[in-house]
């Protein structure tokens, strides 16, 4: 029979990996590295091992190692802190980014965009966009309404509306309205009012409320 790792346990390791390899809440990971050393203090051989769980000899070879050198159940068995950079943007500064994004807009924009944001906050663009991600805000993308000002608007609606969702048979139905003569190409830019109501604040997650009319001669339409 091939080599085994000579691993000794007390008794309250064996049970600790024994709840950990039989455990229906227990994550994959944890279990199988459960069962590799329960398998190798039961005398199995690596191939033997591997064999039962699907895995490659290396891996029973590199967990019975860890448990050897680190001598306990919780540090042999977990996985080794990752390389890399640590995290530069702070908790504060998230929170701040998602509070301007949501909350506020910039002097001489209607939005945010990713480097003006940054710009701000000192951060880079693309941290702004990553976070923007994450928290799937989307600051760029705004949805209109208009809400009337007319006091009888909900009596005409429940009269119109039916008309065109339930309409009788044979129906016809004829609009009109005053002839106007189009505005001047000039003229078009002043012509669109400023909002009738003020900005809610949005879900951050949906597209921003934003109401509006437009004038046309001296009527709104």
């Amino acid at each position: 029979m091939p080599y085994a790792a000579k691993i000794q346990l007390t008794s309250a390791q064996q049970d600790e990996l024994e709840r950990d390899a039989n455990g229906r809440t227990v994550a994959v990971r944890a279990m199988e590295r459960a069962k590799i050393i329960l398998g190798s203090v039961a005398g199995k051989a690596k191939r033997e091992i591997a064999e039962k769980l699907g895995i490659a000899r290396q891996t029973v070879r590199r967990w019975e190692k860890r448990f050897q050198q680190q001598g306990t159940k919780t540090k042999g068995l977990e996985d080794a802190p990752r390389s890399g950079r640590p995290r530069r943007i702070q908790p504060e500064q998230i929170a701040q980014i998602v509070q301007k994004t949501t909350q506020e807009t910039p002097a001489d924009s209607t939005h945010w965009s990713t480097r003006s944001l940054a710009a701000v906050v000192n951060v880079s663009p693309s941290s702004v966009a990553r976070i923007w991600r994450s928290k799937k805000l989307k600051p760029y993308r705004v949805r209109t309404f208009k809400l009337s000002n007319d006091p009888k608007f909900a009596g005409k609606t429940e009269d119109i509306v039916p008309l065109y969702l339930y309409p009788p048979p044979n129906a016809v139905v004829v609009v009109g309205r005053r002839t106007m003569s189009a505005p001047s190409v000039e003229s078009y830019p002043a012509q669109l009012a400023l909002r009738t109501r003020p900005l809610r604040d949005p879900d951050p997650q949906l597209q921003a409320p934003r109401n509006h009319q437009f004038v046309r001669g001296d009527e709104c339409a």
